[in-house]
Order: C-alpha cells, then structure tokens, then sequence
C-alpha cells in the first residue's frame, strides 16, 4: 500500500474512483494520519496540464446565472476572510491564481477601491470576460508569478487539480511578500458526498491543510470546514420541502436583480458560516518574514 505523499505515513486506506474518467482514474488511496487523499494511478503535470488545454474541461464548466451568483457570494465570503490581514491605507496587491469567472475582482472593486488586481486563468475566454469587466480597479493578466509582490493570493479550488501540492504552492508562495497571506480552499473530501469527482486528483481536509502549512513554513491563522451537501439524500419531508422553496426564491432574486436577498439566500442555502456537512475546507496562512530565508 501506497505511503502519504504529505506526511509520509504508512497508514493509509483505498476506495474507488467515485464516476466515470478520461484519465484512467481507478482510486483513491487516503492517508488516516492526515487525512490527505490522491488519486490512482498517479499522473504527473504534464498529463494534467495536456488534459485541461483539450478544453473539453472548460466547454463542460459553463455556469448559469444562478451559478454564477453563487460564486459571487462565496467571493464575497472568502474576501471578507481576508480583509482583518490586509492594510486599507495603502495600494494592495491581490493575485487570484485560477480566477474562474474574476468574482474576486468584482467584490474587490466594491470594498478594496486602492487594489491592483492580477490574475492567472488557463481559460481563455474567461481571461476575456474578466478584462472586458471594465471595473475601477487596476486588472491585469499574468502568466507567470513575480516572487515577492503580493499582500494576497488566491488559490480557489485549484489545488484538487494539480499533481503535487507541495511543489505547487511552493512557486506560488514565492509570489508573497513578507507578512502576505495565501487563502487555499478546495473540497473537504468530496468523495463522501458525490458520484462524481472527477477531474479532481487531490483530496483534503483540516489536518491536511495544518501539514501542508507546516511543510511550506508558513504560520496558520486559520483552517476551517464548512458548508452544506447539495444533496437531498439524508433530508426529511420538510427540509426537502424548504430547500425547494428557498432555491425558487433565490432563481426569483437573481431574475429581479435584487442581489442582497440573492446572497442572503443563496448563504441559507450553503450555510457557508456554519459546519454543517463541512463539504469545503478553508486555509488561511501567512508568510513571515523568519520563513523567507527557506
């Protein structure tokens, strides 16, 4: 049996695939000690990076309104996160790493107007779309990290995609200035809970947030698991009854433009503030100025 690729422990379990796959998945072997999980049989950077330029991956991950909504407000959840580690007095510089549909620039433009936002997204037609925004901020496109520049990084669900963690978030970190934080969040384990995870390759909880933070030398300031399935498998009558009516009202906002009633209710829906069936993890860490010298 496989050993951990993140704290080397021998204590490991396996359990298959969940859902049909192009890249040949056949399980996932997952460490007891930390709780990290990765796919089987391995596949290194290059695979994944000639998988996802297909774009069979991008044409499939087209949202809807509702959906893009959604990730407007988790946007929304994950900068207010962040906002008690950064300085308003002076120009920040975020870099959102995977910014999928730029809901981070929006919410940026509302309450951080002095930012110089940079992003990095494989997807070029979102590339476009986040240029064409025309927000008030500073935007602009990269496509390599320039060490030392940034006050926050963005990593949203990015990292279940990659091949090593480590090696990964080691070239990212390098982007962050001393005192700079790093926002990481993916899904907690979502082999629990779904049919299909493809095209994920990692999996990670809590403790395996705490190990990566201590293998990057990087200080925790916080790591947490929240969130609500979106299945109605274990709900009763009434919970059945109540998704159904808050999901119709949340369709309702969005069509009438009332987006305060929209987040509010799409933030019911996903109990984002709250354990719950803890389907995301979240890890918040911080580069000191002791840890630049490694």
């Amino acid at each position: 049996m496989s050993s951990c690729r993140l704290c080397f422990s021998e204590e490991t379990e396996t359990r298959r695939y969940p859902g049909q796959n192009e890249l040949g998945f056949d399980e996932i072997v997952v460490c007891r000690n930390c709780g990290f999980g990765w796919a089987e049989p391995l596949k290194s950077q290059e695979e994944l990076d000639q998988f996802y330029s297909k774009g069979a991956y991008w044409e499939s991950s087209q949202a809807s309104k509702e959906l893009v909504n959604h990730y407007m407000n988790q946007s929304r959840k994950r900068l207010k996160k962040v906002l008690p580690f950064v300085s308003k007095d002076r120009t920040i510089e975020i870099l959102d790493y995977g910014a999928g549909h730029g809901c981070i620039a929006d919410q940026c433009a509302q309450v951080l107007p002095n930012t110089n936002y940079s992003f990095f997204e494989p997807d070029p037609v979102m590339a476009r779309n986040i240029m064409d925004k025309h927000l008030s901020i500073n935007v602009s496109q990269i496509n390599q990290v320039e060490d030392s520049k940034y006050d926050v990084i963005f990593l949203n669900h990015v990292l279940e995609h990659v091949a090593d963690p480590i090696n990964f978030l080691k070239q990212k970190i390098k982007g962050l200035k001393a005192g700079g934080v790093l926002y990481v969040e993916t899904p907690r384990h979502d082999f629990l809970f779904k049919d299909n995870v493809f095209p994920h390759t990692l999996f990670f909880n809590e403790k395996s947030f705490q190990k990566i933070a201590e293998q990057l030398d990087l200080y925790v300031l916080n790591v947490k698991s929240f969130g609500s399935a979106l299945s109605f498998k274990k709900a009763n009558y009434l919970e059945k009854v109540l998704r159904k009516l808050l999901t119709s009202l949340y369709k309702l906002a969005i069509l009438m433009k009332f987006t305060k009633l929209s987040f509010f209710v799409n933030s019911l829906l996903f109990r984002y503030d709250h354990p719950s069936d803890r389907i995301w993890v979240m890890g918040l860490m911080r580069r000191e100025r002791d840890s630049l010298k490694h």
